[in-house]
């Protein structure tokens, strides 16, 4: 069972997941290279690749069977947004503009949403946005 079918309450359907930096999940590898270029570290491991795009502030995690986007990773606040968050913002924001979670994980640290077909978790440290990452559902 997925964690949308545990979590419809706070299934919100209907929205697309996000471009960033001109990629979305599901998008080839080779569309990845030719958007955002070579990663600067790419490191290989349980069967994901996780390409590194330190200048940008993002991780990509491509699933190697297929050699699609599962995953991207803000990690700082010019990588971008997702449904008007970004790292820096102050937690309240990334609540009110999100809607109700889906899960809340480690006392608070974790916060995960769930869209129809994908979710998007966000860190939170001293009550901000720390990282947020977007993945398959």
């Amino acid at each position: 069972m997925t964690l949308a079918a545990v979590c419809v309450g706070a299934l919100v359907v209907g929205q697309e997941p996000p471009r960033i930096a001109g990629v979305v999940l599901g998008d080839s590898a080779a569309h990845l290279r030719a958007s955002l270029g070579a990663p600067d570290r790419r490191e290989i491991s349980l069967g994901f690749e996780f390409w590194e795009y330190e200048r940008r502030g993002i991780r990509v995690v491509l699933d190697r069977d297929v050699g699609r986007i599962r995953a991207v990773v803000l990690r700082t606040r010019r990588a971008g947004g997702v449904e008007g968050v970004r790292v820096g913002d102050p937690a309240g924001r990334a609540r009110a503009r999100w809607g109700p979670t889906a899960r809340v994980r480690q006392g608070g640290r974790f916060v995960d949403f769930v869209r129809a077909g994908w979710a998007h978790s966000a860190e939170m440290r001293d009550g901000r946005v720390v990282e947020i990452t977007v993945l398959v559902q």
